[in-house]
């Protein structure tokens, strides 16, 4: 199948990114890009930060929730996302504490998590959605009738 991807990580504010290191989720370097209750809440600029601390429900530095995911190693993931000034460097999350950092892509062997777009949240068509349940329905009522016989 196409269009396997790694996550993006891109300003969490939208527009520039911080290269500021913080805590608060007000920078794109460190800690609760995303996080419920900080300044950027819900961004989705940071694809792994958005994961863990919103859909999964993690705190910085708190103990991990898997969620539906089994055989998640508690380590240094890549995004598909390199730093604009510096190709050399590419941007990580770290499953396990929730940090956001840039680190040295030569070299380094971290772990990937492929991603897809569009593929969570799609919504069945109703009108296909129907025309499945109806002939599912129909083929029922031609078995029961020709058991009747």
């Amino acid at each position: 199948m196409d269009g396997w991807r790694l996550p993006n990580t891109l300003p969490v504010n939208g527009s520039t990114y911080n290269y500021d290191y913080s805590y608060d989720g007000s920078t794109d370097y460190g800690f609760n890009m995303s996080a419920p209750g900080t300044i950027y809440a819900g961004s989705k600029g940071s694809e792994m930060a958005y994961l863990y601390y919103n859909d999964l429900g993690n705190a910085a530095g708190g103990p991990l929730a898997r969620g539906p995911f089994t055989n998640l190693p508690s380590y240094f993931y890549w995004s598909g996302t390199e730093k604009t000034s510096d190709p050399d460097l590419a941007w990580t999350f770290v499953i396990g504490d929730g940090c956001q950092n840039l680190d040295v892509k030569v070299g380094v062997n971290y772990y990937a998590l492929a991603v897809h777009s569009g593929d969570v949240g799609a919504p069945v068509p109703i009108p296909g959605a129907i025309l499945l349940f109806a002939s599912g329905l129909a083929g029922l009522v031609a078995v029961r009738r020709r058991f009747k016989k």
